[in-house]
C-alpha cells in the first residue's frame, strides 16, 4: 500500500509541469528573455498548444484539467513584465505611467507635435516632456554644466556639498565626485548606495550615482554633471539647446574614438570657477541666462577661516564658495558642537541660493493644475524654439526666392523696353498701314477695275496685310522677346501665348488649311504669336469675304445694268420705233445708276476692310504689350513649395494648440483656487 502511493505521488509530480505550471525548457526562457513582445506571446501559444496536444492523448479527466495551461503561460509572463516594470527607471522612454486626467489634453497636443512639427522641434526634449505628464510626481533632471578650464571640478564639488548629508559620516560617493581624473558625466540619483564605492554602472553612457541624499528624495530631482565642450560654449548658435539637451561623450570603440549622445534635461545650471570661469562667462550672450530655466554660478573664494564673516557682501548674486561650503560640512562632521559656525560658513558660502533654485523647479503651487514649474518652462522653451524653428525656415525661404528672382533694375529696363516697343508698334500700324493703302497694289481694288479684274481684289488685299501690316513691330518684338528670354523672366512656351488665336477661333481654320495643303500655316518662334496669327486669320477670313462681296456687288451691277437693257428695248419695240430718245434715256439711267451703287457699295467695303486690320492691329498690340508685362512683373519669381507652406502651417496649429491648452490648464486652477 505504501509503495502504491508513492507510485502516485511520483505520477503526480512527473505530470504537474504539464498539467499545472505550463513547463517551459530552460532553453525557451533564455530565448524568451531576449524576443520582443510578439515573438514571446507567440511562444506562449506554442507552449500551450503542445501541453493541450499532450493532454488529449491521455483520459477525460486530464482533458479537463487541461485548461490550467494556457493561464499558468500567462502568469509567467505577467510575473516578468510586472518584475520588469518594478526595475524600470522613472525616467525611462518606455516605462508605464498613467497621466492624469488634468494633463491629458496638454499630453495629447504634445504628441501631435511629434507628427506634424518633427522637423522643428527637438525630439529628445519632447520625450522628455511627454514624460514628465505622465505620473502626478515626476521627475525633475537638472544639469550642471561645467564651464571653463576648472569648472568641472566646481560642479562636481557643488553637487558634492548640495546632497551630502552634514549629520552623517563622509559617503563612498563624495569620494568618488572628490576623485581627480575622471572625466565622465555623472547622473546623480536617489537610491541606497552600494556598499563597495556607491557606484552604480547601469549605463555604459553615463556614470551613475545613487546616493541617499534626503534633497534628492524630496525634491524628486536627479542631477546630471557634465562638462561644456569649447566649441558649443563659443558658439552663440542653438547655445540654449545645447545646455537644456546637453551633449554626453561616449566612447565608440577600442580605438580611442569618441561620441556624443544627447540627455535632455528640465533645467540647467552653468558653473564656472575662478578668474577662468569669469572669463569664459564672459564670452556667453547676454540673453542666455534668465535665472530659472537656464542659471548661472561662478565659484570663488569668498572669504577664508580666519576672514569676517560679512566678506560675503562684497561678492555678486551669482558668486558661491564650494570651498567654504565643504569646510562647514567637514567641522560639522567633526564635532556636533560646531553647529553655529557650520551655519555661518553655509550660508556665507551662498551655495543655499542653488538650493532655493533648486526648491523654486518643483514648486507646483503657483502654476498651472499638476504641473511643476520645471516642466512648464521645458514646454515653453520647447514650443518657443519651435516657433523659432518655423520662423527661420519660412524667411530662409522667403531669402531663397528672392536671391534666385530677377532684379528689379532688370525688369524696370524691360517695362522701358516694352513701352518702346508699344508706342513705335502704333506708330508702325498707322504710318505703314497707310502707306500700304495709298499704294499701287490697293489702288487696283478701285471700284471701275471690278468689271474686268475682279481677281486682283484679293491679291491685292492680302499683299496690303502681308507686307503694310505691323510687319516692322513683328520684327522688333522678335528682339524684345530674346531680351525677355535672355533675362528669365520667362521661357519660350511662356512667350508664345495664344490669347489672340483663341478670341479669334482661329484654331479651327489652321487646322483646315493644314489639312487641304499639308502645311503649317505658322511656324514656332520663341516670341508672342499674336501678330502672325491675326495676320493669318484676315488672310484667310477678311480678305475671301471681301472678295465674296466684290463678286456679289458686280453680278448685282451687271443685272441692273441687264435689265434696264430689257426695258429700253420694250420701250422702243412697243413705240415702233418712235420712242427712241425714251429707250435710251431708260438704259443709260439704268447703266448710271448701277455703276453709282457699284461704287457706293464698294467704297463701304473697302473703308470697312481698312478699319477691320486698324482695329485689329490695335488689339494683337494691346494683347502682346500686356503679355509682356505681366510675364516681366510675375515671371522670374521662385515660389515658395505648397508642401512646405503647409507643413509651416500645421506646425502653427499644432503649437497653438498646445499654448491653448496650457492657457485652459491655468484656467481651471484659478477656478479651484477661488
Amino acid at each position: 500500500m505504501e509503495l502504491a502511493s508513492r507510485r502516485v505521488i511520483a505520477e503526480r509530480r512527473l505530470l504537474k509541469p504539464v498539467l499545472g505550471e505550463g513547463f517551459v525548457c530552460p532553453s525557451c526562457r533564455l530565448q524568451r528573455s531576449f524576443q520582443p513582445a510578439r515573438s514571446r506571446s507567440f511562444i506562449s501559444r506554442r507552449v500551450a498548444g503542445s501541453a493541450r496536444q499532450l493532454t488529449t492523448s491521455n483520459s477525460n479527466d486530464t482533458r479537463a484539467s487541461a485548461g490550467s495551461v494556457r493561464p499558468s503561460v500567462r502568469h509567467f509572463h505577467s510575473t516578468r513584465r510586472l518584475a520588469q516594470e518594478d526595475h524600470a527607471s522613472k525616467t525611462a522612454v518606455n516605462a508605464p505611467s498613467p497621466v492624469p486626467p488634468a494633463l491629458r489634453e496638454l499630453h495629447q497636443r504634445l504628441s501631435h507635435l511629434q507628427e506634424d512639427a518633427s522637423s522643428y522641434i527637438n525630439l529628445s526634449q519632447l520625450q522628455l516632456a511627454l514624460r514628465s505628464l505622465e505620473g502626478s510626481d515626476p521627475v525633475i533632471r537638472v544639469a550642471f554644466v561645467a564651464l571653463g578650464k576648472n569648472g568641472y571640478h566646481a560642479a562636481r564639488q557643488l553637487a558634492r556639498v548640495l546632497f551630502s548629508d552634514a549629520l552623517e559620516d563622509e559617503q563612498a560617493w563624495e569620494k568618488v565626485l572628490n576623485s581627480p581624473g575622471d572625466e565622465r558625466s555623472i547622473l546623480l540619483k536617489y537610491g541606497d548606495a552600494q556598499v563597495d564605492s556607491g557606484v552604480q554602472n547601469s549605463t555604459p553612457l553615463i556614470k551613475t550615482l545613487s546616493i541617499p541624499s534626503p534633497l534628492l528624495r524630496r525634491l524628486n530631482l536627479e542631477i546630471l554633471v557634465t562638462p561644456l565642450g569649447e566649441n558649443s560654449a563659443s558658439s552663440t548658435i542653438n547655445l540654449e539647446e545645447t545646455l537644456l539637451v546637453p551633449p554626453v561623450t561616449i566612447s565608440n570603440s577600442n580605438a580611442g574614438r569618441v561620441g556624443f549622445v544627447r540627455h535632455p534635461v528640465h533645467r540647467a545650471l552653468i558653473v564656472g570657477e575662478g578668474v577662468s570661469g569669469a572669463i569664459a562667462f564672459g564670452t556667453l550672450p547676454s540673453n542666455t541666462v534668465d535665472g530659472e530655466t537656464i542659471n548661472s554660478t561662478l565659484s570663488i573664494p569668498l572669504r577664508s577661516a580666519s576672514t569676517p564673516l560679512n566678506a560675503e557682501a562684497d561678492s555678486s548674486d551669482k558668486s558661491i564658495d564650494t570651498d567654504l561650503a565643504s569646510h562647514s560640512i567637514s567641522i560639522f562632521r567633526a564635532d556636533k558642537a560646531n553647529g553655529a559656525a557650520f551655519n555661518r560658513e553655509w550660508q556665507a558660502s551662498r551655495v543655499p541660493t542653488v538650493t532655493a533654485w533648486l526648491k523654486r523647479a518643483v514648486d507646483d503651487s503657483a502654476t498651472a493644475d499638476g504641473l511643476k514649474p520645471a516642466v512648464q518652462g521645458l514646454i515653453e522653451v520647447l514650443l518657443t524654439g519651435a516657433e523659432k524653428a518655423v520662423t527661420l525656415a519660412e524667411s530662409r525661404a522667403a531669402r531663397s526666392s528672392v536671391a534666385s528672382d530677377v532684379s528689379d533694375a532688370t525688369r524696370m529696363s524691360l517695362r522701358k523696353a516694352t513701352a518702346t516697343w508699344s508706342e513705335e508698334a502704333h506708330g508702325d500700324l498707322a504710318t505703314n498701314l497707310d502707306t500700304a493703302l495709298d499704294s499701287a497694289t490697293w489702288r487696283k481694288t478701285a471700284w471701275w477695275r471690278l468689271l474686268w479684274r475682279i481677281d486682283e481684289v484679293s491679291l491685292s488685299a492680302s499683299e496690303v496685310l502681308v507686307r503694310g501690316w505691323l510687319v516692322e513691330a513683328e520684327q522688333t518684338l522678335a528682339f524684345l522677346s530674346g531680351r525677355v528670354l535672355q533675362a528669365g523672366v520667362a521661357s519660350a512656351d511662356d512667350m508664345r501665348g495664344g490669347t489672340v488665336a483663341e478670341v479669334l477661333n482661329f484654331t479651327p481654320m489652321l487646322a483646315r488649311v493644314k489639312q487641304d495643303s499639308g502645311l503649317n500655316p505658322l511656324f514656332n518662334p520663341p516670341w508672342p504669336q499674336s501678330i502672325a496669327v491675326a495676320r493669318q486669320q484676315m488672310l484667310h477670313e477678311v480678305v475671301p469675304a471681301l472678295h465674296r462681296r466684290a463678286q456679289g456687288l458686280l453680278v448685282s451691277v451687271l443685272s441692273l445694268m441687264g435689265g434696264s437693257g430689257v426695258l429700253a428695248g420694250t420701250i422702243l419695240a412697243a413705240s415702233g420705233g418712235v420712242a427712241l430718245y425714251e429707250a435710251g434715256a431708260v438704259a443709260a439711267l439704268g447703266f448710271v445708276w448701277s455703276l453709282r451703287r457699284l461704287q457706293t457699295k464698294w467704297s463701304r467695303e473697302r473703308t470697312a476692310f481698312t478699319q477691320t486690320a486698324r482695329e485689329n492691329g490695335r488689339r494683337v498690340l494691346i494683347d502682346v504689350e500686356q503679355q509682356l508685362r505681366a510675364l516681366i512683373e510675375k515671371g522670374g519669381r521662385t515660389s515658395i513649395d505648397r508642401t512646405s507652406e503647409r507643413e509651416w502651417r500645421e506646425a502653427r496649429k499644432v503649437i497653438n494648440a498646445c499654448r491653448e491648452a496650457i492657457l485652459r490648464l491655468g484656467r481651471k486652477n484659478d477656478g479651484k483656487a477661488l
